[in-house]
């Protein structure tokens, strides 16, 4: 059996890379091909009072500007592809933020345009009225009662039950020995 994991692995594409030939995804120009950027939020947990697309849509080569608003009943939310529990509370996880961002970088805008670089430009005229709420930074304080509850809605828990992380410390004691005796024997 080949071992991959910790072993350098001959790379075949560097000198195309190094030397200016190789194709970059980037590059690549389909015809009617359009790109798009995605407006995000620079708070953890804030209101969005208000978004103004106006300049950005008037942008050049801007083909679309959309934002929660304009999506809002289109979509019921993005699926959850692993539910850890029949019970897990799923709040609906919409492709942008409607109400709030809730992270940064929670999606408030996208920009569709046909450069890359009409759409980035464009996407820094996207105007976003925040109100900054409270967020909860670290572990052990997300876990206090006065922490805010990010979404309301749901409580304070996604679900129900707890996990059992296995036996760590015997497999990697397990791991440790055989290594050795693999350094052991090639010495």
């Amino acid at each position: 059996m080949t071992t991959y994991v910790g072993q350098p692995v001959a790379r075949k594409e560097d000198a195309r890379l190094i030397s200016g030939q190789g194709t970059y995804v980037a590059n690549y120009q389909a015809p009617g091909l359009l790109h798009l950027v995605v407006v995000r939020s620079p708070f953890a947990h804030a209101r969005i009072r208000s978004i103004d697309t106006a300049a950005a849509t008037a942008a050049p080569g801007v083909v679309a500007v959309l934002t929660g608003a304009d999506l809002d009943g289109a979509y019921s939310g993005l699926p959850c592809f692993w539910p850890v529990s029949d019970d897990i509370k799923m709040p609906p996880h919409l492709p942008l933020a409607t109400d709030k961002a809730r992270h940064v970088g929670d999606g408030v805008a996208i920009v569709v345009a046909e450069s890359a670089a009409a759409a980035k430009d464009a996407a820094e005229l996207v105007e976003v009225d925040y109100e900054p709420l409270p967020a909860v930074t670290d572990v052990v304080e997300a876990h206090s009662d006065t922490a805010p509850l990010v979404p309301t809605s749901r409580g304070t828990s996604a679900t129900r039950g707890r996990s059992s992380p296995g036996e760590p410390d015997r497999v990697f004691a397990g791991r440790r020995s055989s290594s050795r005796r693999r350094t052991a024997s090639s010495a």
